[in-house]
């Protein structure tokens, strides 16, 4: 049986292959030659072929105008998604501390770091060296009433053994829960961290055991209230694989790596952002 003459005047075009079954170019144009209505300028032969009389070089296929009206009837009847609630109006966050929080360089401090770690938050620090829990409540009592905060970190306490000159840790552990109190009633929510460990080899062997004994105290009771407005970071888990030791250079302040390792747990530890 001969093949059927193609119609004057008309070319066939092939784009791309009508049928992926056929695995060579020779059957593929057999198909198209032996099947008159193909040959005829029918559009039957698959997606994204064009055949017919557009004529020589033409090779738009058939659906690409329909796809085009969808595409801008979508953009036009759906907008954009809106970015995400905290990408307009990020929480609030204050980082409330001591020497401990300051660090020896603001660009390396674990606010600096923690900052870059969690975008979504509007984070900022008021460190001030050498302030224990006394003068803290009142200091910060001073900046919640200046600037709204959503919440709070609260990290003091380490000073007090030398400047109450005795060793009350219930009594520092007290006063940093009356300072969650505070940030409670301004209508934010407050995050204590417990103390940073205190290397032995520098001969703080009091400092180590206080600042032990306040942590302690601080776990028991925030545990015990299971209270979401008044949350317990235990911050010395963050040096129990590393090592505070590996973290310090004077027993009490963190290296930029000791920074570094309290911003990312930090990072990890706090909720993220409504």
């Amino acid at each position: 049986m001969n093949a059927a003459p193609h119609p004057p005047g008309r070319k066939t075009l092939l784009t791309q292959p009508p049928l992926a079954s056929y695995g060579c170019r020779a059957a593929r144009e057999g198909v198209i030659r032996n099947n008159p209505v193909i040959a005829a300028g029918s559009r039957l032969a698959g997606p994204g072929v064009r055949y017919g009389p557009r004529g020589p070089g033409s090779r738009r296929a058939p659906w690409l105008p329909g796809c085009t009206a969808v595409l801008a009837a979508a953009l036009l009847f759906f907008p954009a998604c809106p970015p995400p609630a905290w990408a307009q109006n990020p929480p609030r966050v204050l980082i409330f501390g001591d020497s401990i929080t300051l660090g020896s360089n603001v660009y390396t401090s674990y606010p600096a770091q923690l900052r870059a770690l969690r975008p979504d938050l509007d984070i900022s620090s008021v460190a001030t060296p050498g302030e224990g829990t006394v003068a803290g409540r009142y200091h910060l009592r001073s900046v919640l009433q200046a600037q709204d905060y959503d919440w709070v970190l609260i990290l003091e306490g380490v000073n007090d053994l030398k400047q109450l000159n005795k060793d009350d840790p219930r009594a520092t552990a007290r006063r940093l829960l009356k300072m969650a109190r505070d940030v409670n009633q301004a209508g934010a929510r407050a995050f204590v961290l417990t103390l940073t460990p205190v290397d032995n080899r520098h001969f703080f062997y009091d400092l180590a055991g206080f600042t032990c004994d306040v942590s302690n105290h601080l776990r028991r009771k925030l545990f015990a209230r299971r209270s979401g407005r008044r949350q317990l970071i235990d911050l010395r888990e963050a040096f129990a694989v590393s090592g505070w030791e590996n973290a310090t250079n004077d027993g009490v302040h963190p290296t930029d790596a000791g920074h570094t390792l309290i911003a990312r747990f930090l990072a990890d530890k706090l909720p993220p952002a409504d």
